[in-house]
């Protein structure tokens, strides 16, 4: 249920909720976000590990603080996170939610050594009928247009609502 490095949801209970949310109101409107630690390799590469576990740690620490309970979050694997929204919001007041949290790792950098991470994100809004293969493979599509415009940004995939 719980990823032991970070304290976040494991994978296999994010699917799991996700799953059950969808398919309990498949009306929903939800958001499905998949971001990842910019460049995490080389932090790993040139810190070690340890530095890099504690940099995990923050990310996870600045998502539990700056998401509310609109918002379930999870360590999918990696530098890999993922979160649902659940409830609706505009895509002005998600971005906002994003960018906010993405400021807070930046400010936080003393707790990982100095080391000052960006974020990619990759959103979908929820269409009726997806299943979480579909959102996570529609937001990932999402995070690599954000990667390829340069990372540090948000990108959303196409119109969705």
């Amino acid at each position: 249920m719980t990823d032991e490095l970070t304290g976040l949801n494991n994978r296999a209970y994010f699917v799991n909720c996700v799953t059950r949310t969808i398919q309990n109101d498949a009306n929903g409107k939800y958001s499905f976000m998949i971001l990842d630690i910019d460049k995490f390799k080389d932090v790993n590469d040139t810190y070690g590990h340890p530095v890099g576990d504690k940099c995990l740690r923050m990310v996870s620490k600045c998502m539990k603080e700056d998401f509310n309970s609109d918002f379930i979050c999870c360590r999918l694997g990696g530098d890999e996170f993922a979160i649902l929204c659940l409830n609706p919001h505009s895509k002005e007041e998600l971005t906002d939610n994003i960018q906010r949290f993405k400021n807070d790792i930046i400010l936080r950098s003393d707790e990982c050594d100095g080391i000052k991470l960006t974020l990619s994100v990759g959103v979908i809004n929820y269409v009726k009928g997806d299943d979480f293969e579909t959102m996570y493979k529609l937001a990932d599509s999402a995070l690599y247009d954000a990667k390829n415009n340069g990372r540090n940004c948000i990108s959303y995939y196409g119109k969705r609502d």
